[in-house]
């Protein structure tokens, strides 16, 4: 069950991370000047894909038992390395905040890489 948790997380955030960047690519490709939303959208779509990897990570790391901890287990090193991914700047918590402001048509906290 937690498994399949897990692969609902990735696929669910992998799947809305790729229809944000259809949208924006082709409102990019096409010179459409309004991609405030559009924007909005793969800002939030792109920090939730990293927080939902995170997350799937953070049960198979649980249900793998004590193993996990050990530096030769892989998991330990996927543990770190999509953690490490949460704090970047732009798929930090902070980025949340950002792209709801953004949903209601106010500037973001600090304009992301995703807005130049």
């Amino acid at each position: 069950m937690r498994l399949a948790e897990a692969v609902a997380l990735i696929r669910a955030a992998r799947a809305w991370l790729r229809e944000a960047l259809q949208q924006l690519s082709t409102a990019i490709l096409a010179g459409e000047t309004d991609q405030f939303e559009k924007r909005a959208n793969m800002l939030l779509a792109s920090t939730n894909a990293s927080h939902s990897a995170a997350k799937a990570v953070d049960i198979i790391y649980t249900i793998s038992g004590a193993g996990a901890n050990y530096r030769s287990n892989r998991l330990q090193r996927a543990l770190r390395d999509v953690h490490a991914v949460t704090q970047h700047f732009v798929t930090a918590a902070p980025q949340y905040e950002s792209a709801g402001r953004m949903l209601l048509g106010l500037p973001p906290l600090s304009p992301p890489y995703i807005l130049s």
